[in-house]
């Protein structure tokens, strides 16, 4: 009898938790979106070659977003070395639910690292990503089999927690190469 009305207790118990995908909504729910929170308009990404030549130099526009009041992706546009439009996507945020939303990413000892073998199990690469205590990615540090640093990107952000810059370093000189500066505009 004990027995049966332990197992009760835990088959009842568990009915009554939420699901993993209702823990999921619900941690999305919590979470700022940065884009609504600040009535970010429009986000323009701005790209600066040779960086260690001029740093304060910000570079051209290559992309722009826009956004509604509920800070959902409604449009972007691509623009050519020459300034002009050269692609341009609207997005209906109620016809694509959920491929626009923002993403819950959960961070282990605030890094996470990634190892790519090839057909012979062999290590070709390993990428390592690192996150600040807000869970904003810091850097992305990639190092071939060799254990020797090929690409490193590092990320600035504002501190209201939107993306300032992207700074991509050149691994030869260990300088900035390029920076994608962000700006935005504001309802």
């Amino acid at each position: 009898m004990r027995l049966i009305f332990i197992l009760a207790a835990i088959i009842l118990f568990s009915a009554c938790q939420p699901s993993e995908q209702d823990t999921i909504q619900n941690a999305q729910k919590k979470t700022d979106n940065l884009y609504k929170k600040y009535h970010v308009k429009k986000m323009m990404q701005y790209a600066h070659d040779l960086a260690f030549y001029e740093p304060d130099d910000k570079g051209r526009l290559i992309q722009s977003y826009f956004f509604n009041k509920n800070g959902e992706i409604i449009k972007v546009i691509r623009y050519d070395k020459s300034g002009n439009i050269c692609y341009t996507e609207k997005i209906d945020p109620e016809k694509d639910a959920g491929s626009n939303k923002l993403i819950i990413k959960k961070h282990k000892n605030d890094s996470l690292t990634v190892k790519n073998y090839g057909p012979q199990g062999k290590l070709r690469n390993k990428v390592a990503h690192t996150y600040n205590e807000k869970g904003q990615k810091k850097s992305m540090i990639r190092k071939n089999d060799n254990g020797k640093i090929v690409e490193k990107i590092t990320y600035d952000y504002f501190p209201n927690g939107l993306l300032k810059q992207d700074i991509y370093w050149n691994m030869e000189i260990k300088k900035p190469e390029q920076i994608i500066n962000y700006e935005y505009e504001y309802y």
